[in-house]
């Protein structure tokens, strides 16, 4: 087993030790004085930096899981107490930490969408994850998805019925399934490889 590129032989008791003879004792953190930007505790093995509280862990607990990842209890990125360390999956680590109140609260604080358009009153929608959608947004982007309403034969209202059958608002092709049109990816016209919209007439 190797970790951050940690030989198992060295993690003997001498090294604990020297980790519990720095820390602070803090409301039951352990709290080590030597920190990176994120304000984990690293400790200098020969030369190369390790994360205290993962070396505290595997002392105290052994092995980390693998697939895993060690989650503060306490909050507090400092602390190397093996009690407040638990191995969870990223994603529980991630939903346990700061990171998405952070988000859900910026979300929340927005009034307007990227395009201007005021996030509330008929506007605004909530979709099943919670989240704020701009309807005149969503609208203009239907609409982009569109054909256009006019081609060579003229404006779509000006398609006539052949022999009571439906014909395609953009190409004209007689509407016959399966020969002339398909629905999956998207409504497609077969003899003209081409997005179609709805046909329409009887």
């Amino acid at each position: 087993m190797r970790r951050q590129g940690l030989d198992p032989a060295e993690l003997t008791p001498e090294l604990r030790a020297r980790i519990a003879a720095r820390v602070a004792h803090v409301d039951g953190c352990w709290v080590y004085p030597i920190t990176d930007v994120n304000g984990y505790g690293r400790v200098s093995i020969h030369q190369k930096p390790h994360y205290a509280h993962r070396l505290m862990y595997l002392l105290d607990r052994g092995a980390i899981p693998d697939g895993l990842q060690l989650d503060h209890l306490c909050r507090n990125r400092g602390c190397c107490n093996p009690d407040h360390l638990e191995a969870v999956t990223s994603r529980e680590n991630t939903m346990r930490g700061d990171l998405p109140r952070i988000v859900r609260e910026r979300g929340l604080s927005k009034t307007e969408c990227v395009n201007g358009h005021p996030l509330s009153g008929l506007n605004v929608r909530v979709n099943a994850k919670g989240h704020r959608i701009c309807r005149t947004c969503k609208r203009e982007w239907f609409r982009r998805q569109s054909p256009p309403a006019t081609t060579a034969r003229g404006p779509w209202r000006e398609v006539i019925r052949r022999e009571g059958r439906r014909t395609f608002l953009v190409c004209g092709h007689v509407f016959d399934l399966p020969a002339n049109y398909k629905f999956a990816p998207r409504h497609r016209c077969v003899p003209c490889d081409a997005p179609s919209l709805w046909p329409v007439g009887e």
